[in-house]
């Protein structure tokens, strides 16, 4: 079982040590292509965004689930997801890519119309709002994932990448999907088999 960490993984290679002349060179070659460059600062965007999106959306699901039979598993969750957005921004700011804010702007309206939906109940938590926001947790999780395999390809091109960090977040990001799926199956048997 992959190890869960306490903090944000941080730990990204320094290619900017004095000394360090192969480094230096394929930091300059990891931004040779600009429009390769343009697209993945576009790309982190788009996952910083989402990212918060995300965490609002755990928030949520703990805060209306804290009594029921998820909250431990979303309190740790919760926790999980801090930290990988925590990662995230470390490895922008490793990168020199900044956050969207109309990209922000857009995914917190997203989170906001998201309550809007119709839940089968005119007042409070319905168990059809529980199914499909770990619906929406479990898509999550694996478009991080998604995130930090495409990141892990990469950390031969850009050196401030380091590829274990990156392994770990693969591994905590697929532990997070595998448990948000039972989670999603305990919910829908109890919302559907009434």
């Amino acid at each position: 079982m992959p190890q869960i960490h306490d903090e944000p993984v941080t730990s990204l290679s320094d290619h900017r040590k004095p000394g360090n002349h192969d480094a230096d060179t394929a930091a300059s070659t990891s931004s040779s292509n600009p429009t390769a460059r343009r697209l993945l600062q576009i790309y982190l965007a788009d996952h910083e965004a989402a990212s918060r999106a995300g965490l609002n959306l755990v928030h949520r699901v703990r805060s209306e689930n804290e009594a029921a039979a998820y909250g431990d598993y979303l309190v740790k969750l919760e926790a999980e997801v801090e930290q990988d957005r925590a990662s995230l921004i470390n490895i922008m700011k490793a990168l020199q890519v900044s956050a969207n804010p109309v990209k922000q702007l857009v995914a917190r309206a997203a989170v906001i119309v998201g309550r809007l939906k119709p839940n089968g109940q005119l007042h409070g938590y319905s168990p059809l709002s529980r199914v499909l926001e770990l619906e929406a947790l479990c898509a999550a999780a694996l478009a991080k994932r998604g995130l930090w395999q495409s990141l892990r390809v990469l950390a031969p091109i850009y050196p401030e990448l380091e590829v274990a960090t990156l392994d770990r977040l693969i591994d905590r990001a697929t532990e997070q999907f595998e448990n948000l799926t039972d989670q999603h199956r305990q919910a829908a048997r109890e919302a559907f088999d009434g």
